[in-house]
């Protein structure tokens, strides 16, 4: 491959996975913070009125989801920028990895 195309390919990378990690931080804050509040009793986690939030069963799914996303992203990309050819940072491990997290995403919004 050229060198322009390695170097495209190298950004295209660093920009899916900067995105994805913050996308995946305001899940995680969102899912926080409405934990926090049913906690608090300001929201209420039953659907007695047709008002009032629901907060999905699904909250500790969607946070663990979210922590994972960060920290497994997160260790792809510096072992990525450390070393050359490493078992993460290889292609076809990394589009696998990214097509789990995001059946698990998918699955997670239904």
């Amino acid at each position: 491959m050229s060198a322009a195309l390695v170097r495209i390919l190298s950004v295209t990378r660093l920009v899916v996975f900067a995105i994805v990690c913050m996308l995946s931080l305001a899940v995680l804050i969102t899912i926080g913070r409405f934990e926090h509040l049913a906690k608090r009793g300001v929201v209420q986690t039953t659907s007695e009125d047709s008002d009032d939030v629901i907060i999905p069963h699904s909250v500790p799914f969607d946070f663990a989801l979210s922590a994972v996303t960060m920290v497994t992203l997160f260790v792809m990309l510096v072992v990525g920028f450390i070393g050359r050819n490493l078992f993460t940072s290889w292609i076809v491990v990394e589009i696998g990895w990214l097509g789990f997290l995001d059946i698990l995403w998918l699955l997670s919004s239904v």
